[in-house]
């Protein structure tokens, strides 16, 4: 079983079997509004709500890309992933434990919605990683320094990111060591899991 499924398994298990569930996949990317030739824009963050149980043809409508939530890049950089996404965590936190009551012929019905998947173009941004790709240790899955990853043809098990090597790396970057790749404390803010179901660490997410 594949590690979304198993977050899926595991979360909807703690609804009554006649509860309605459905996933939704939180999406986050930075652009940069009215201007298409050039980086001279203040940069904006913005978190959208895919919902991946409708049929094929209607996931990529506009109308079904809701956005969630809207902040100016800058302020990720000075506050944190953990202010800046604290008003998305709440509305999935909610849709997550009291859903949304919908009124129907057949009565009132209430609506529970499992973030189930992390989606993004920055996820090293707020997984708690180093941003720069000329960084020392750039890559989220291994910890080459960027000078042996242009010579290294195989990989080498004992440089992979592991949990442990993670919280590691957290409290070396909390005193003289600074470069190891990891920025923050909090991995993925985002997402109300325990540690057992982030992935970020793995190819195999999926």
């Amino acid at each position: 079983m594949s590690g979304v499924a198993c977050v899926w398994q595991r979360k909807s298990s703690k609804y009554s079997p006649d509860a309605i569930v459905f996933s939704v996949h939180p999406y986050y990317d930075d652009y940069e509004p009215n201007n298409r030739l050039g980086p001279h824009c203040d940069k904006l963050g913005a978190a959208y709500l895919l919902l991946p149980f409708l049929p094929p043809e209607c996931q990529s409508k506009v109308e079904n890309i809701l956005l969630a939530l809207l902040f100016n890049t800058e302020d990720r950089v000075s506050y944190g992933n953990e202010a800046v996404f604290k008003p998305l965590i709440k509305v999935l936190r909610k849709l997550e434990e009291k859903g949304i009551s919908v009124e129907t012929a057949q009565g009132l019905l209430q609506i529970f919605f499992v973030t189930r998947v992390l989606l993004g173009d920055n996820l090293n941004g707020i997984c708690g990683f180093v941003e720069c790709f000329v960084a020392n240790f750039m890559c989220r899955l291994c910890n080459v320094h960027r000078i042996d990853m242009g010579f290294l043809y195989e990989e080498n098990p004992n440089l992979t990111r592991t949990r442990e090597s993670y919280l590691g790396d957290v409290r070396a970057n909390g005193s003289a060591r600074t470069d190891e790749g990891v920025s923050h404390y909090v991995m993925i803010p985002v997402i109300p899991y325990d540690s057992e179901d982030t992935r970020i660490l793995s190819l195999y997410s999926a």
